[in-house]
């Protein structure tokens, strides 16, 4: 079969060029064939000299692109590693056309890509090697590749230097193009839970603490400013959980004249949700730490905590929760006063010489393991 369609391709331009296509629209490294396939389309380039598949001849002599063992790299690498713009770089391997633009050769640049992108992601030159992996992976408005697994392997190639147990360290520049470009394309993990079913559970705990970072930074800048006195005690006593990498994830349910407000800040892109029932002031926080979902409230309002498997505890991501559903009964603090201790939350009491936070200290310690201390958490 193959002997036929190379005498005829050799005979025919017409041929000749549907073969190129065909080979280029639907190459599998995995294929039986597709390697002997490469060869012969590499032999009629020789021996061809039909104008029209010159691109081919420059693709060949470039990145021995019909050799599929070593063409798809090459091309990745040149994207990654390259100094012309991608643009040309695509040009010049011929998968500048829309037709090819998502086909299966086009498919194994891009999976060799994201296999080599974290180390130089992770280097000095992090947030150019994003720009230039980014130029590939989108075109137009969308996607290259829109399919959930291609999203989710995207989405872990993108999110592996912060990933648990990696040696890589990028950059808080690299980090904020990363969380903002994941966030533009598969939205927020907490509230489009379908786009990240592809996404590694840890590395989707990556991009949750990123966005509790915001929410936490949000709460503190803005509630504040709807906020009773002791404000600035709960700003530090979470700052400092934060800061100790203990927040799992967070989200905010705001009041009205707080969620007006809110709307404002870029950061939070639109990851909130409306308080019910409550103050137009009033605001709460709910955090994650391990397997405990607290309620922090802006003012007038109790420290809560239910384990996260609690049929009352409040689910992080809704778009509103009412006043009620967060102030349940929750988890008894031990060593707190008599109301605490029946599980009607800690009153944020003797604040100056941190005596609710001592007992929240104590009681995140024995439910989550995390312990830190007074000159952790006062106001500095």
């Amino acid at each position: 079969m193959f002997d036929i369609l190379f005498q005829e391709a050799k005979r025919l331009g017409s041929v000749r060029r549907s073969l190129i296509e065909s080979w280029i629209a639907k190459c599998d490294a995995s294929h039986p064939t597709v390697e002997t396939c490469g060869s012969l389309l590499e032999l009629l380039l020789g021996e061809s000299d039909d104008a029209r598949i010159e691109v081919w001849r420059g693709a060949q002599a470039r990145f021995q692109f019909f050799r599929v063992q070593s063409g798809p790299g090459r091309v990745a690498s040149a994207i990654l590693n390259g100094t012309e713009p991608v643009a040309e770089i695509l040009k010049a391997a011929g998968l500048d056309e829309p037709l090819r633009a998502a086909s299966g050769y086009a498919r194994l640049v891009n999976s060799q890509l994201l296999k080599e992108l974290p180390p130089p992601l992770a280097s000095s030159r992090g947030e150019t090697v994003f720009e230039r992996s980014r130029a590939f992976a989108v075109i137009g408005p969308a996607l290259r590749f829109e399919e959930p697994e291609a999203r989710g392997a995207l989405a872990n190639s993108l999110l592996t230097p912060w990933a648990p147990g990696s040696r890589l360290s990028a950059n808080d520049g690299v980090r904020v193009q990363v969380q903002s470009f994941l966030l533009a394309r598969l939205g927020d993990p907490r509230t489009r839970r379908a786009n990240w079913l592809h996404v590694e559970e840890g590395k989707i705990g990556v991009m949750r603490r990123w966005l509790s970072r915001a929410s936490l930074k949000a709460f503190f800048d803005v509630v504040a400013n709807h906020a009773d006195e002791n404000f600035e005690y709960r700003r530090a006593f979470w700052t400092a959980y934060l800061e100790a990498e203990a927040i799992d994830d967070s989200w905010l349910a705001l009041g009205a004249n707080v969620h007006a407000e809110a709307k404002g800040i870029r950061e939070l892109h639109g990851s909130f949700a409306r308080l019910r029932g409550a103050s137009s002031n009033q605001s709460v926080l709910l955090i994650k730490v391990g397997p405990v979902i607290f309620s922090e409230w802006s003012h007038s309002g109790s420290l809560r905590a239910w384990p996260e498997d609690w049929k009352n505890a409040p689910r992080i991501g809704l778009p509103e929760y009412p006043r009620l559903d967060l102030t349940g009964k929750c988890l008894p603090f031990p060593n707190g006063p008599e109301g605490a201790q029946q599980g009607k939350g800690l009153w944020h009491a003797g604040s100056e010489n941190g005596r609710w936070q001592s007992i929240a200290a104590d009681f995140i310690a024995g439910r989550c393991g995390v312990r830190l201390t007074q000159r952790h958490w006062m106001p500095k």
